[in-house]
């Protein structure tokens, strides 16, 4: 693999595309001047600019400690697709590049040889010896959504028919009537007085208007003057079954003096 200084960017699109990446560019193989792959990027960090720097390990000589850091203007270009890096350097001078070390070299031995340390690597982008700017990156992203778009459709299927049935059936309903009765009690027992303390009503009889052979057969009429009132009674007097036939009388007027001459009237035939 081969490049020109045609293929660098700008340094503001480079520190654009640091800044977005940051830890995502762990990983990625840095490719020297000759187009050979040379190191690969283990970590990054900020340095006192607030620039982001990656450190790097070679991959034939470095350990997992010997790091070493790669500034931004010595990046040419990053390839996004195939993970890489290209550097405008020759193998000698990244052999050259300043060690980053975050521990004190007595404990370089001692760490190398600690399963801890193997298996979790330093990440000198968030310890002592480099501060992040505290100023926040701020990076806008587009917000999806799928929405259900429901229509309606009137569609006929089928008809009905609603329609209304009286039905009619003759039952035999028992009513009853409460009585407080007041006894004299003793060698000669005798009844004083009974009061009806409840009594019950169906179709606006009494209990003591019914007797246990009743069967009740309403007939109604729709509402008379009273001479063509007095011609259905004269008619129904004439019948076999006028015995068996009782009357109650509903009078309608618009006046209420004339309800309590009416009132007085039907009050003296209930009482006579």
């Amino acid at each position: 693999m081969t490049f020109s200084q045609n293929d660098c960017v700008t340094s503001e699109h480079l520190k654009s595309q640091l800044s977005r990446l940051n830890q995502e560019l762990i990983s990625y193989q840095i490719i020297d001047r000759q187009g050979i792959s040379r190191a690969e990027v283990r970590d990054v960090y900020y340095d006192a600019n607030n620039e982001l720097n990656l450190l790097i390990k070679i991959t034939e000589i470095d350990d997992k400690i010997s790091l070493r850091r790669l500034e931004y203007q010595d990046i040419c270009k990053i390839d996004l697709a195939n993970k890489l890096i290209l550097i405008n350097l020759s193998y000698q001078e990244i052999e050259n590049l300043p060690l980053y070390q975050s521990v004190p070299p007595h404990l370089k031995e001692a760490l190398n040889e600690s399963p801890l340390y193997n298996d979790c690597e330093m990440n000198p982008a968030h310890n002592d010896y480099n501060q992040k700017s505290n100023e926040p990156e701020v990076y806008q992203i587009p917000l999806l959504e799928e929405k259900l778009e429901v229509t309606k459709q009137r569609q006929k299927v089928g008809e009905v028919v609603v329609h209304k049935q009286v039905e009619t059936r003759i039952v035999k309903v028992p009513i009853r009537r409460e009585k407080l009765i007041v006894k004299r009690i003793g060698k000669n027992p005798e009844k004083l007085t009974e009061v009806v303390i409840a009594e019950g009503k169906i179709c606006g009889f009494k209990y003591e208007e019914l007797n246990d052979n009743n069967n009740l057969h309403i007939t109604k009429s729709s509402f008379l003057d009273l001479p063509t009132a007095q011609e259905l009674l004269e008619a129904l007097t004439h019948l076999s079954s006028a015995a068996n036939a009782k009357v109650r009388l509903e009078i309608v007027t618009n006046c209420s003096e004339h309800q309590v001459e009416h009132q007085d009237i039907c009050d003296r035939y209930q009482n006579s």
